[in-house]
């Protein structure tokens, strides 16, 4: 039973398996990046016609909160784990053990005893620790380099460890925002749009935001833009520019008052004064052409983005009579005191709110810092070891060469200075 659990601790904390489960998280990461999540079922069967079913089927839709991607993360968190016990009980033994296989090298280079004293003094003024054998001094430096691998692994784990914490606890909305509207979130934030575009200058397609944020019980706001590859992070929550869409617009004018609104239009809607007579609004076409008579014909693009030639398809509601319509941008429509004008089409964003929880996000950045440091120790802090006897000295370091020629450069200028 004993040797079974050994097998089992030994192949949970192999690099193989380690590897495989790495692969596999940086697959279901992609995916994951790819596939929008968490949007309603029409929209995997509108945007993937052939695999939409099969892809919600398989939890494409949430998979960060799948089991296979949960179960994924926690092996991989539990082989790193064993990887780094094991690991540090190994670079504890290794530390210990260090000084004392420094002093049993049996390869030296003999120097002399004048020129040993003189390396003696060397490290002593290059500040490197000391420790006394019956032989000689053992002179060494960057012991903290031992560690370097260990904090890796750690880091890499806690990365692990913190980033599903941000994705499992995590929340993010979905909302759409009309240029010139503002959205009031529930903790009071006021985000207005001030502009959207979908092109920039030169034509080339840009999808970006310009929002005023409003913190609450402020009274400035800050300005800023998002597109697509720039969110906006501001007080621990994320802006995203995800999508967009296209509305309608109808200007309703009272002409005995001289009031005017403006009204976005994204769904069949009834506008009227009396609740009785006004125009429904049915469908926006976003083209059309004319018959040999003149009448318009309107054209109908699957899934269209683009508005090149709109129309309004509408019903007039007046005085018990109801006539349909087709109406293009500009023109009028005058029911009682009301006069409906049909504007041009409208194109607006979808804004993704995320709350990242701000104590696992630090703990997150904490631990790329904690990489940074092991990667630097792994590669600038190496140990290094000198057993200095009464005429020689022997080098012991993980990167001999880099070691090997401070020395070889303080024996070369003692010679240029005799």
């Amino acid at each position: 039973m004993n040797e079974n659990i050994a097998r089992l601790i030994t192949f949970l904390r192999s690099m193989k398996f380690g590897l495989i489960l790495l692969v596999l998280v940086i697959v279901f990461s992609v995916i994951g990046s790819l596939v929008q999540q968490g949007r309603e079922l029409e929209f995997y069967l509108r945007t993937f016609p052939r695999m939409g079913m099969l892809m919600v089927g398989l939890g494409f839709d949430v998979l960060f909160r799948t089991w296979y991607f949960i179960t994924t993360v926690v092996l991989l968190a539990l082989n790193l784990t064993l990887c780094s016990i094991v690991r540090f009980g190994s670079i504890r033994e290794a530390k210990k053990n260090a000084l004392t296989a420094v002093e049993n090298l049996q390869e030296r280079q003999v120097v002399g005893e004048e020129t040993a004293n003189s390396l003696r003094a060397y490290f002593i003024k290059k500040r490197y620790r000391q420790h006394k054998t019956q032989d000689g001094t053992i002179f060494y430096k960057n012991m903290a380099g031992f560690y370097a691998s260990f904090i890796v692994h750690l880091s890499f784990l806690l990365i692990l460890l913190f980033g599903g914490g941000i994705l499992g606890i995590s929340q993010a909305e979905d909302y759409f925002i009309f240029p010139g509207e503002a959205l009031i979130l529930n903790d009071g934030t006021s985000i207005y749009l001030e502009s959207f575009r979908v092109t920039d200058e030169t034509g080339r397609t840009d999808y970006e935001s310009v929002l005023r944020i409003t913190d609450p019980g402020a009274t400035e706001y800050i300005r800023r833009s998002i597109s697509v590859n720039h969110p906006l992070t501001h007080r621990g929550l994320k802006y995203y520019q995800f999508l967009y869409a296209t509305a309608g617009s109808l200007i309703a004018t009272d002409t005995t008052t001289g009031g005017s609104d403006t009204f976005f239009l994204t769904e069949r809607s009834f506008f009227s004064a009396d609740g009785r007579n006004g125009i429904w609004f049915e469908i926006l076409f976003p083209g059309h052409v004319r018959d040999e008579l003149g009448r318009i014909q309107p054209i109908i693009f699957r899934g269209a983005r683009i508005f090149p030639d709109p129309v309004y398809q509408i019903l007039v509601a007046d005085r018990g009579h109801i006539h349909p319509m087709l109406k293009l941008p500009g023109e009028q429509v005058v029911v009682g005191d009301i006069v409906f004008e049909f504007g041009g089409v409208v194109h607006y964003p979808g804004i993704r709110i995320k709350n990242m929880p701000r104590f696992f996000l630090e703990l997150l950045y904490a631990s790329f810092v904690l990489m940074t440091v092991g990667f630097w120790l792994l590669f600038f802090h190496s140990p290094s070891m000198v057993m200095v006897r009464s005429d020689s000295y022997a080098l012991k370091t993980s990167k001999t060469s880099g070691s090997q020629y401070e020395i070889d450069n303080f024996l070369h200028s003692l010679k240029e200075s005799k």
